[in-house]
C-alpha cells in the first residue's frame, strides 16, 4: 500500500513554495514564516522575493501578479518596473504576468504594482548576468471573489491548465519508486469552464496501487491506471493529488507522461537517494535543496503543452542486485529436476519390478490351471467345486494380463485383497 499522504506531506512542506525555481532564501523565508490553514504556505511570504531563472531569457524580468493566493491571478493589470530610477510600465496577460526585457546585467531593479489602492513592492536587486528573473507580488485576499467570479453562472466552453502549485515529485521506498502528481487545475475566467476535450489521461502501464491523496477534489476519479477529472470547473483551482508506485527495475528507470492540459510551469521534485541524477528536456535547471532532512533535486522548466510527453530520465537509482536471487532460482529448478530425474528412474526400476512380479504370478496360476484339468479328467475333483476354481483362475489370469498390458496399473493394487487375487489357489 503506498505510504502516500506522508510522503506528499513531506515533500508539501518543502517544495509547495516553489511555484517557479525558488532560492533556498526563499524556501527559508516561506518554511519559517508560516502556512495558511490546510498545510498550503502563505503565498504573501513569496511575495516580491526575486529568483533567478535560467529558462527566462537574459535580460528579462517576469512579474506574477496575484491576489491572496497563486492560483487566483490578476489578468490585465498594469504593472510598474523601477530601473535605475527609470519606470517602465506594462499589463498582465491572460496568466497574470508582465514581462519587462532589455534590462541591463548589474541594473538595479524593484518591481511595483497597485490594486484596489493596496502598493506592492518587490525587494530590490541586481540584474544577473546571465538568465532572467521571476518574482511574484501578491495582494490581500481581500474581496478575491467579491465582482469578479461567477462560481454559479452557466459553464462556457473554455480551456484549463494546471498551474499554481502544480509539480511531480518523485520518492523511493527502499528499491520501489513513488510518484505523484501534485495537480492544480487553473480556471481563470469568472465563470464555471467545461473543456473542449476531457481531462483524461493514462499513467504508465505498470503503475501499481494508483490512488487519490487526501484533499484532492470529488470531481476526480483513479480507476486502474486511467484518471479523469469531471468539468465543469469552477473560477480559480482545482486540486488533484495521485499517488502510484512504480517496480524496481535496476539502476535507471524512464518515465513518460502525457497531460491533458498545459503546465504553466514545469517543476518536478525528485528524492536525492545514493547518486541519483534526473534529467529531461522539459527542465531548464536544477538544483538540490535540503528539507525534512532529506534532500530533493528540484527542476523547473517552461510551459509544458498539452498531450507533449513529459520525458523523465532517472539513473543510479538504489536498487538491490539482482544476481543473488537469480542464483538462488537456478540451484532450486537445479534440485527440482534432479528430484524429478530421480523420482521418474524410481517409477520405472517399479514399473519393471511389477511386470516381473505380474509375469510370475501369470506363470503359477497356469500351472494351478493345468492342475485343475487333471484333475477333472482323472475324476478326482467334483463338478461344483472345479467349475468355481477355474472361473476364479480365469477371472484373476484376464486381470494379470490387463496389467501387463499397461491397461490397469492402477488395479494392481487389488490383487491379493480379500475376495481377488490368487488367495486360496495352492488349496
Amino acid at each position: 500500500m503506498l505510504h502516500v499522504r506522508a510522503a506528499a506531506r513531506s515533500v508539501l512542506a518543502a517544495c509547495l513554495a516553489a511555484p517557479c525555481f525558488v532560492s533556498a532564501v526563499a524556501l527559508a523565508q516561506t518554511s519559517q514564516a508560516g502556512q495558511m490553514p490546510g498545510g498550503m504556505p502563505d503565498a504573501r511570504m513569496m511575495s516580491g522575493i526575486p529568483m533567478p531563472a535560467g529558462d527566462v531569457p537574459d535580460g528579462t524580468i517576469s512579474v506574477r501578479l496575484v491576489r491572496g493566493e497563486i492560483s487566483n491571478i490578476l489578468p490585465k493589470q498594469p504593472v510598474e518596473l523601477v530601473v535605475d530610477g527609470k519606470t517602465r510600465t506594462a499589463k498582465t496577460d491572460d496568466t497574470g504576468r508582465a514581462q519587462f526585457s532589455g534590462v541591463a546585467a548589474g541594473a538595479n531593479a524593484q518591481a511595483v504594482a497597485t490594486v484596489d489602492g493596496e502598493r506592492i513592492e518587490s525587494q530590490r536587486f541586481a540584474m544577473p548576468e546571465k538568465g532572467g528573473v521571476r518574482l511574484m507580488l501578491v495582494a490581500s485576499g481581500a474581496g478575491t471573489a467579491a465582482g469578479t467570479a461567477q462560481p454559479d453562472a452557466a459553464p462556457v466552453p473554455g480551456a484549463v491548465t494546471f498551474g499554481g502549485d502544480s509539480r511531480i515529485v518523485i520518492e523511493f521506498d527502499d528499491d520501489t519508486l513513488s510518484v505523484f502528481y501534485l495537480l492544480d487545475v487553473i480556471n481563470d475566467g469568472r465563470a464555471p469552464v467545461n473543456p473542449s476535450m476531457p481531462v483524461v489521461f493514462d499513467l504508465p502501464e505498470d503503475a501499481m496501487g494508483a490512488s487519490l491523496l487526501e484533499g484532492s477534489s470529488p470531481q476526480a476519479q483513479v480507476k486502474g491506471g486511467r484518471v479523469s477529472i469531471a468539468g465543469p470547473f469552477k473560477p480559480g483551482r482545482t486540486t488533484v493529488q495521485i499517488g502510484y508506485q512504480l517496480p524496481p527495475l535496476g539502476d535507471a528507470r524512464r518515465l513518460v507522461q502525457q497531460f491533458p492540459a498545459a503546465f504553466d510551469a514545469m517543476s518536478i521534485t525528485v528524492q536525492k537517494a545514493g547518486n541519483v541524477q534526473v534529467k529531461s528536456a522539459q527542465l531548464a535547471q536544477q538544483q538540490d535543496v535540503p528539507a525534512d532532512g532529506k534532500v530533493y533535486v528540484l527542476g523547473s522548466g517552461p510551459t509544458l503543452p498539452a498531450r507533449r510527453p513529459l520525458t523523465i530520465e532517472l539513473s543510479g537509482l538504489p536498487h538491490r542486485e539482482t544476481w543473488p536471487r537469480n542464483v538462488s532460482l537456478l540451484i532450486a529448478l537445479a534440485i527440482l529436476g534432479a528430484g524429478l530425474w530421480s523420482g521418474l528412474g524410481r517409477s520405472r526400476s517399479g514399473i519393471a519390478a511389477r511386470r516381473r512380479e505380474l509375469e510370475g504370478r501369470r506363470d503359477r496360476l497356469f500351472a494351478e490351471l493345468v492342475r485343475l484339468e487333471q484333475a477333472k479328467r482323472a475324476g478326482t475333483i467334483d463338478t461344483d467345486t472345479y467349475g468355481e476354481r477355474r472361473a476364479h483362475l480365469m477371472t484373476t489370469l484376464e486381470r494379470i494380463y490387463g496389467e501387463l498390458d499397461g491397461a490397469a496399473l492402477s488395479g494392481a493394487s487389488d490383487m491379493g485383497t480379500p475376495g481377488g487375487g490368487d488367495r486360496g489357489l495352492a488349496a
